[in-house]
């Protein structure tokens, strides 16, 4: 939904590599001017400056940080229907059973529903008209427990 890890991590790479090669180029243009090397070797040597450092980060910082916080984008829309979960947001839409939920927790502000021990859907019940048929559903399936005094969401 906000793009693939490896996708990521590809790019830090690529960007990662051009830098290194921009470093490089730094230290090679200095042995170029010092030694008073032919100028194609201090022009290949600045090349690899202005292609590594301004590539290097050019490559890899926006890919990484350019898309910005895509929770803080749009609207969220949460429905819940006899099959289970249906999350829909402007970058596409999720759709899980019920399930899928191992419990469910209650709170004044919240429902926690528990996939795994450490993933939890969090529904602001602000959202929800009128929690009870949403409980009183998560009761039928035995998914609602009481919340424990050790539960923390981060």
């Amino acid at each position: 939904m906000f793009g693939r890890a490896s996708y990521r991590v590809y790019w830090w790479t690529v960007g990662r590599w051009l830098t290194f090669l921009g470093v490089i180029g730094v230290i090679y243009s200095l042995i170029a001017i010092s030694q008073n090397l032919p100028g194609w070797v201090l022009g290949l040597a600045l090349f690899m400056v202005v292609i590594g450092l301004l590539g290097g980060p050019g490559f890899g910082l926006p890919r990484l940080f350019g898309e910005g916080n895509a929770l803080a984008k749009g609207r969220f829309r949460f429905l819940a229907n006899d099959e289970g979960v249906v999350v829909e947001t402007p970058f596409g839409h999720q759709q899980l059973k019920w399930t899928a939920y191992r419990k469910a927790y209650l709170d004044g502000n919240f429902v926690y529903l528990v996939i795994t021990e450490r993933a939890v859907q969090c529904i602001p019940l602000a959202i929800v008209g009128d929690p009870a048929p949403l409980t009183s559903h998560l009761r039928e399936l035995g998914l609602l427990q009481s919340t424990p005094r050790n539960f923390f969401v981060v």
